[in-house]
């Protein structure tokens, strides 16, 4: 009796991690210039895909270097924060500050440049929350595509 219901309560535990949604996530395409940046969740329930969610808040961070004692902190080198009522984008592109937003870090002017091969983490909220670390590669291959509006 007691391996039957270890077995049923391993088969339970094994559907329903199954039948958890995927988690959200933040998409970074360092490959265009400048970086995008859009954060995505899972909709639907038997088709299931992932689409832009608005954001309404979001930091780049430079990470440490790999030589970096282990108390090196990331350095905040740029952030923008929604203050809108109504607005959000569904796509941010680094160094752009979007319609509605404004640029708190620097607190003037641009920020620095991403230089190839340094690591960098950007966080983002708005309606999910997501981070990804990522590098900028040696060569740039393609410009930012227009974005799309999405059909309502």
């Amino acid at each position: 009796m007691r391996a039957l219901s270890i077995t049923l309560l391993v088969a339970a535990a094994a559907a329903t991690s199954a039948c958890s949604t995927p988690p959200d996530y933040l998409f970074v395409d360092p490959h265009v210039q400048p970086v995008r940046v859009e954060l995505r969740k899972s909709f639907g329930v038997v088709h299931k895909h992932y689409g832009a969610v608005p954001i309404t808040e979001c930091g780049f961070f430079l990470k440490p270097d790999a030589g970096a004692p282990t108390t090196a902190y990331d350095q905040e080198i740029w952030r923008i924060v929604n203050t809108a009522p109504n607005g959000a984008a569904l796509a941010v592109f680094y160094g752009v500050v979007p319609q509605g937003f404004f640029q708190s870090t620097p607190p003037a002017g641009a920020p620095p440049r991403l230089e190839s091969g340094r690591r960098y983490q950007v966080e983002c909220s708005g309606d999910a929350i997501g981070l990804a670390p990522f590098e900028v590669p040696e060569k740039v291959t393609r410009p930012a595509p227009p974005l799309r509006k999405s059909e309502p």
